[in-house]
């Protein structure tokens, strides 16, 4: 008897195989960017900045845990879209920041570039699209009709 058989007798070896978690937490990731969407420019309570960043690090997991699964072209397509949005975000600041002096001492003032805004918000609508459409094409989403209210994991 082999050692995995021997596993599997036991008991020690989980039903759940590696897929089926993959698509769970990429199912996850979703549901946490579609959320966040709601109000972009709000500050995430546990990451203490701006949600459009923190959506932008969750389309970059869900592309880091499809990687394995991307053809070569789709893997280059996704660091490229990477890099120009990381650009963006040095390039198109969302806030200006004015420094004013007057005789009550020196004030700081933000104001939404709403150009700006408007540009790095397009910007990931597409690398989400793109990516979810990557999670399809290679069976990465989570079985039609299954909502996590009513999964196995849930």
């Amino acid at each position: 008897m082999s050692f995995e058989d021997k596993l599997k007798e036991s008991g020690y070896v989980s039903a759940w195989n590696e897929g089926a978690l993959q698509i769970r937490r990429l199912d996850i990731e979703q549901a946490e960017s579609n959320f966040l969407n709601t109000d972009l420019l709000a500050i995430h309570p546990i990451f203490n900045k701006p949600n459009y960043l923190v959506i932008f690090e969750k389309i970059r997991n869900l592309f880091k845990e499809a990687s394995s699964k991307l053809t070569k072209n789709e893997k280059e397509l996704g660091l490229r879209y990477i890099k120009v949005i990381e650009d963006a975000f040095e390039c198109f600041p969302i806030y200006e920041e004015k420094t004013y002096n007057n005789l009550s001492g020196v004030r700081k003032k933000r104001k939404l570039n709403k150009e700006n805004f408007k540009k790095i918000k397009e910007l990931l609508f597409r690398f989400e699209l793109l990516i979810r459409k990557f999670l399809e094409e290679h069976n990465l989403t989570a079985p039609k009709g299954e909502s996590p209210e009513f999964s196995a994991f849930g």
